[in-house]
């Protein structure tokens, strides 16, 4: 089977892997039939919300900040564990998201 390993984040397809030959396939992955597998490597593709497109799209911010948001774990864990520090650490990591990644203005 065909598969497309992609960036979880940008959609974009990074490689095109076949089970039959390959032992290691890297994650994301995508399985493709034979069609899509010749349709991604004729034209542009990219793999939104687990499917194939060939049409481009824009991810929202908020797509774009979930993908790198910090461990929801690793905050609860420095609650439990009283590290305030842990607790500064994810919030600042999650601060730069949102500053890497701003709410669109909306026109008046």
């Amino acid at each position: 089977m065909k598969q497309a390993h992609y960036n979880s984040t940008t959609g974009e397809i990074l490689g095109f892997y076949d089970t039959e030959i390959h032992e290691r396939i890297p994650v994301p992955v995508l399985g493709l039939t034979d069609e899509e597998w010749q349709a991604a490597i004729a034209a542009p593709h990219k793999i939104i919300n687990g499917a194939l497109t060939s049409s481009p799209v824009a991810l929202s911010y908020i797509d774009l900040r979930t993908a790198e948001y910090p461990d929801i774990r690793e905050y609860l864990d420095g609650i439990v564990k009283g590290d305030g520090q842990q607790v500064q650490n994810y919030i600042d990591a999650c601060l730069a998201v949102k500053r890497k990644y701003p709410k669109p203005t909306e026109a008046k």
